[in-house]
């Protein structure tokens, strides 16, 4: 009888780190370039990253497949694909996919409210403040203004439908931004690394997804960059996303009172 033979640890942790380094370099592919041709070469990588994570065990990297594949299809359908619509979509259809199968139970660790303790207010507050500070910075020296679909769209819709598109885009963006970021994907990337490097990457695929969002440019992702290394550190802290979302939500209303106003000069 052939002796039994074992997969390398070494090789198996290799192929759930490539993975998990993929998945996060996936995800920002399509805010910040557009859906053409990003679904092309996005879907043979996504494809590995779920077989990796059927293979080795680990379905956070399943999760984070299916969400960003879905997510690069839906983007190409016009006026529903735009951001964060795509990505809720997303996030939405495979959330029900997992509940119907029993196995939404593994994003409960991080789609829930957390516990929040007086460090963590202090954190959030400081966030906040940081947060409007480095708008302004942006939008005073460097001359940061909405991106032209948004621009053009709030320019067709009105000031009416804008101002209630704004207040919709308050409550959506952070929540799905958090979700996948500090959701999904960081979920993942704690599984297959040390809690530096999980961090340090998420905060690059959110810096880069913001290249042509707001504040967007070279400038704009290493500003998002740097924000998202203290909303990752605050979800891992205090264990869910109610930190992170109270956070994103005055950086948001920032914006919209920003620059929306900006549009109807």
């Amino acid at each position: 009888m052939a002796p039994e033979t074992r997969a390398d640890p070494g090789v198996e942790q290799g192929e759930v780190v490539a993975a998990a380094v993929a998945s996060a370099l996936t995800i920002p592919l399509m805010p910040a370039f557009g859906p053409w041709p990003v679904v092309l070469v996005s879907i043979p990588v996504l494809a590995a990253v779920g077989w990796v994570g059927v293979r080795r065990g680990v379905p956070e990297l399943v999760d984070v497949a299916l969400v960003v594949a879905l997510m690069n299809v839906i983007a190409l359908v016009p006026v529903v694909g735009v951001w964060p619509l795509a990505p809720l979509l997303a996030l939405v259809g495979v959330g029900v996919g997992l509940a119907r199968r029993g196995q939404l139970g593994r994003w409960r660790e991080w789609l829930r409210l957390g516990h929040v303790d007086r460090l963590s207010v202090g954190l959030v507050v400081a966030v906040q403040v940081v947060s409007v500070a480095a708008l302004l910075t942006w939008t005073t020296l460097f001359d940061g203004s909405l991106p032209v679909l948004y621009a053009d769209a709030a320019r067709d819709a009105g000031p009416v439908a804008a101002g209630a598109g704004g207040i919709g885009f308050l409550v959506v963006n952070g929540l799905v931004e958090d979700s996948l970021f500090f959701g999904v994907l960081l979920s993942a990337l704690t599984r297959a690394l040390p809690g530096w490097a999980a961090v340090t990457l998420t905060a690059g695929a959110f810096g880069l997804a913001h290249l042509n969002g707001i504040p967007n440019g070279v400038v704009g992702v290493v500003m998002a960059a740097s924000w998202a290394l203290l909303l990752a550190a605050l979800r891992l802290r205090t264990g869910g996303m109610l930190a992170t979302y109270a956070a994103h939500i005055v950086a948001d209303t920032t914006i919209v009172l920003m620059l929306l106003p900006a549009i109807f000069r």
